[in-house]
């Protein structure tokens, strides 16, 4: 079960990228998007953010793994 979380947590930070670029995309595109265009970048931006703060420790690990070689 723990591995199938981390797949999913894995998938916050595409899908917060997939939410901007897609956004963008479609208004680039001359179609208006529900409600605010501001809207889709804070809520792909908190995808991602969401997705660095749950694999934290993933991430300070190996920051601190990479520092301790050089």
């Amino acid at each position: 079960m723990e591995g199938m979380m981390k797949r999913a947590i894995d998938l916050l930070a595409p899908l917060g990228l997939a939410v901007i670029v897609g956004s963008e995309a479609w208004q680039r595109s001359g179609h208006a998007l529900p409600g605010k265009p501001d809207a889709y970048l804070i809520a792909g931006a908190a995808l991602i953010l969401a997705h660095l703060l749950l694999r934290w420790e993933d991430v300070s690990r190996r920051i601190g793994r990479r520092q301790m070689k050089y």
